[in-house]
């Protein structure tokens, strides 16, 4: 455990303002080659964000490596809070299943999101699972929706759309395929509320309204973002 972490943290991480009694605590069994992996923080503030009670465990299985990450709230800003916020994951051979979570209360999904991450050789590949909740509302994911990263290629961006009833949005792109060439997202708006933006970036519930429909264009090197519509 670390009683006192401000001398440690004055230098390297300027913005903390507040870390409380850090304990962590890690086991072995030789018997059965296992080990369980324990750490507990109270409080912490970097800044504007601000984590209550987070608890990180991992631990090894029969079928694979299993990771959770919780708190009781995580919260950044005036308007961004996350309550009860869960983060787990699940590693197997070369896949990795991701799952992301905050609660409006005790039994009520608020922010949902699971997905897959694979590996094939040297390319990655990320497929969401089909149901994401966003601010308490489901959308569904195209199925045929493709996200890979390929090392000639870099990243690469097909059919992914999200569907509310009439509500839609959808990401296509691409990275360039050196440092000096140019990346391009597209995206797809009918009907969008985009109210569902405001907790995220950190506005009140109603302080943006109204609905998005049109096709924006993101191009450009990471340095040299452009916009077109």
């Amino acid at each position: 455990s670390l009683k006192d972490p401000t001398p440690l943290t004055q230098i390297v991480l300027p913005g903390l303002t507040k870390l409380d009694r850090l304990e962590a605590g890690l086991t072995f069994q030789p018997a059965s080659k296992s080990w369980n992996f324990i750490l507990d923080l109270p409080a912490l503030q970097y800044g504007t964000l601000q984590l209550d009670s987070l608890r990180i465990l991992s631990a090894p299985s029969n079928s694979g490596l299993r990771t959770t990450v919780d708190a009781l709230q995580l919260q950044s800003g005036e308007n961004l809070k996350f309550t009860l916020p869960h983060f787990y994951t699940f590693q197997r051979n070369d896949s990795l299943w991701v799952d992301i979570k905050t609660l409006e209360q005790a039994d009520s999904l608020l922010w949902h999101t699971a997905g897959t991450l694979a590996a094939k050789e040297e390319n990655w590949r990320f497929h969401f699972d089909p149901i994401v909740r966003l601010n308490g509302i489901d959308w569904a994911v195209d199925p045929g929706h493709e996200m890979v990263y390929k090392p000639e290629k870099g990243w690469q961006i097909q059919d992914f759309e999200l569907n509310n009833g009439a509500e839609s949005v959808s990401i296509d792109g691409a990275s360039g395929n050196g440092p000096f060439q140019d990346s391009l997202i597209v995206l797809r708006f009918d009907q969008f509320g985009i109210a569902v933006f405001n907790p995220l970036l950190d506005l009140p519930d109603d302080y943006i309204t109204g609905a998005l429909q049109g096709q924006p264009q993101l191009f450009g090197r990471f340095e040299f973002v452009k916009l077109a519509s």
